[in-house]
């Protein structure tokens, strides 16, 4: 949690081989997080010089790119990372992220099934694809995307217990989804999600 502190410390790294591009390609997240987005591009574009096949390059500066609402140019990105790595879990997740805002339902959720298939117990990503299920009117498929988005338990357990139970009334069993609706309101009041 001390941002400032691993900043000065892949610096001075720096100082010391100004060509240790895994440093490069941490400062791009490091130096994006912080706000220094012009920095980021510099370490990125030091990392591209020294070594562009490293996924996770370009993986990085794909989230600073769509932290910064540059969408397309982060979808280019997360395709190099994949292109590189095609295993990597985080790149499919946000690049169906991307592609489901464009309306690629079909697409996105290829790519959330790729991203589940990588990574054990990735919530989001189950979240994602068990709602374009839904709009699929896979339902069953839904429900158990959504059953594996609930662990391990986090902030966005309410949220995922509302769309299970929503999906459990849709598919006609009213019962449990009351249920799972109830507990998603408990988490939620717990939580202080008063939105939810």
């Amino acid at each position: 949690g001390k941002l400032g502190e691993s900043i000065a410390a892949h610096e001075r790294a720096l100082v010391a081989d100004p060509d240790l591009v895994q440093a490069h390609v941490n400062l791009i997240s490091l130096y994006g997080r912080a706000g220094h987005f012009e920095k980021a591009k510099q370490a990125y574009l030091k990392a591209t010089e020294i070594n562009p096949d490293i996924p996770e390059l370009h993986y990085n500066f794909g989230v600073l790119l769509a932290g910064q609402e540059r969408l397309h140019e982060a979808a280019a990105e997360f395709q190099n990372c994949l292109r590189l790595n095609p295993y990597y879990a985080e790149a499919h997740y946000n690049y169906g992220v991307i592609i489901e805002g464009e309306g690629k339902l079909d697409e996105a959720a290829a790519h959330f099934r790729k991203a589940v298939e990588n990574k054990s117990g990735y919530t989001t990503a189950h979240f994602h694809l068990g709602r374009i299920l839904v709009n699929r009117d896979k339902l069953a498929e839904a429900i158990e995307q959504f059953q594996q988005s609930l662990m391990p338990e986090s902030a966005d357990t309410p949220r995922n217990l509302y769309a299970l139970g929503a999906t459990y009334i849709r598919a006609g069993d009213k019962a449990k989804g009351i249920q799972t609706l109830r507990e998603a309101l408990k988490r939620a009041a717990a939580m202080n999600q008063t939105q939810l």
